[in-house]
């Protein structure tokens, strides 16, 4: 576990309609900018997907994931663990 500290929430994430993404992401999750919060690193061994998609499909899944503060890939991968835990939750790897 290591200690991050939001010094300056200004200097995170991305600005849409007037907004800081990220910081309306973490405050979303009763997060204080400047609150110290521990993070667990992870070592996951990943595999790359290629997957082709409509373009309008692929812009909506962007959109969605601007809304949200974080990298469209990461909302894609959250999607897909969810589906998995609910259609096979005996398959769904644990975190």
């Amino acid at each position: 576990m290591c200690k991050v500290e939001l010094s300056d929430p200004t200097s995170y994430g991305h600005e849409v309609d007037g907004k800081l993404n990220f910081i309306d992401h973490i405050a979303d999750h009763g997060i204080e900018p400047y609150e110290t919060f521990a993070v667990k690193r992870t070592n996951f061994t990943t595999k790359p997907l290629d997957v082709r998609l409509r373009t309008d499909l692929y812009a909506a899944v962007v959109a969605a994931a601007e809304r949200r503060g974080i990298p469209y890939q990461m909302l894609v991968q959250t999607w897909l663990r969810e589906k998995v835990l609910q259609e096979a939750p005996d398959l769904a790897p644990q975190r």
